[in-house]
């Protein structure tokens, strides 16, 4: 098997494997992941894809992240280490499920990409997103190829009225953004389900 240097690898592949070196072997707090620059740039470099402004969150965002994971069945030593193993497909994911959230109404209850929100540092209103994000899409892509049956139990643990639908649709894109690995495409064309879907649930 052919090994190539890290800097042949593409962007997402670096930074998985620099997290997997960096976080792979000792205990970590929500403040590791998030501080890291490897981590940080590749939140950056999605958010500034959805045209979005990424902010750093408050002790009140981290915390609410960190009980995110708590309720769920992995730890944050475990989402690093499936972040390193599977940065590629997670990346084509994190893309698609915006861009196919973006265009689908859940209802007020539930945002799933949570693009218009306030930065308490200064209190002014940015069309952003808070730091971790990824946090939750990785949650959602884990329980949607480890743990399909559990997804839509998971979701409802967050107290969203329209769980079943958003379960749907997060197993569709992880169907559709691995369809897209095997044939060594990318999610960087127009999004085919984003556009012909609205409220329907199909």
């Amino acid at each position: 098997m052919v090994t190539y240097p890290i800097e042949n690898r593409s962007p997402a592949m670096r930074v998985g494997i620099a997290i997997s070196l960096t976080f792979g072997r000792k205990s970590m707090h929500i403040a590791d992941l998030l501080d890291d620059d490897h981590f940080t740039q590749f939140e950056e470099r999605l958010s500034e894809q959805f045209g979005l402004e990424r902010f750093v969150g408050d002790s009140i965002v981290r915390d609410l992240l960190q009980k995110e994971i708590e309720d769920s069945r992995f730890n944050l030593e475990q989402l690093a280490i499936y972040f390193a193993r599977r940065t590629e497909h997670f990346d084509r994911f994190a893309r698609e499920w915006y861009r196919d959230a973006s265009g689908t109404d859940y209802g007020e209850e539930f945002d799933p990409v949570e693009g218009d929100q306030q930065d308490r540092r200064t209190g002014r209103e940015v069309i952003g997103i808070s730091e971790g994000f990824t946090i939750s899409y990785l949650l959602l892509f884990l329980y949607g190829t480890e743990y399909p049956r559990e997804l839509e139990g998971w979701i409802r643990t967050r107290r969203i009225p329209a769980a079943s639908h958003v379960a749907r649709d997060v197993r569709r894109v992880i169907r559709e953004t691995a369809k897209i690995a095997e044939q060594g495409g990318d999610c960087d064309a127009p999004p085919r389900s984003s556009m012909r879907r609205q409220s329907t649930g199909n």
